[in-house]
C-alpha cells in the first residue's frame, strides 16, 4: 500500500515539474544570415 502511495507521489509530482515551464517562445535569431560586404576593418 506504501510503495502505491509512493508512485503515485512520484508520478504526480513528475507530471506537475514537466508541465510547470512553458516552452520559450521562439528566439528572435535572424532566420537568414545576412553578411555584410564590408571588410573587417571597415566593420570596426
Amino acid at each position: 500500500m506504501k510503495k502505491k502511495y509512493l508512485f503515485m507521489f512520484l508520478g504526480l509530482t513528475a507530471m506537475l515539474t514537466f508541465n510547470a515551464c512553458d516552452p520559450k517562445p521562439d528566439l528572435d535569431l535572424d532566420k537568414k544570415l545576412k553578411f555584410s560586404d564590408l571588410t573587417v576593418e571597415q566593420q570596426k
